[in-house]
């Protein structure tokens, strides 16, 4: 006698086992989301989609993971904000020096992406991405550079 082999679980059967606790989740980020975006236009930040935008990218299914992953993305943006000053304070009429600082800032923040784990590598890509758009942000009026940090 030949013994019939198993089926493997429909992979409907497995979106329909998880659909519940997906929605909870989509509506709870949905929410936070909106919430972000209009306490972001109450306070009239000049761009109010990034306060959205990140709470689309931090959240996470488990919320404790949430806070983690958020702890992390605001230390890499604190970080990257400062440097993104120092880098435009130091080298604002030296585009060569500016150019040579900013690629060895991103080796050394790709070098500690690579060594760090979870979360942690996160923040430094961010660190480096927050430099880069407050640096490069103020090239054209250098004396704009703290309220580009701020924003």
């Amino acid at each position: 006698m030949q013994k019939e082999l198993a089926r493997p679980p429909s992979p409907w059967h497995d979106l329909a086992a998880h659909l519940p606790g997906d929605l909870k989740f989509a509506f709870r980020t949905a929410i936070a989301s909106l919430i972000a975006l209009y306490a972001a236009m109450w306070m009239q930040l000049d761009t109010p989609r990034w306060a959205a935008w990140t709470v689309l990218t931090v959240s996470l299914p488990l919320p404790e993971r949430a806070f983690s992953k958020g702890w992390h993305r605001m230390a890499g943006t604190l970080i990257g904000a400062a440097m993104g000053v120092v880098f435009a304070a130091l080298f604002a009429q030296a585009p060569l020096e500016f150019i040579t600082a900013m690629a060895l800032w991103a080796a050394l923040c790709v070098y500690v992406g690579t060594r760090a784990r979870g979360y942690q590598t996160y923040a430094t890509a961010l660190t480096w991405l927050t430099t880069a758009i407050v640096a490069m942000g103020s090239l054209a009026d250098p004396n704009a550079v703290l309220m580009v940090a701020l924003t």
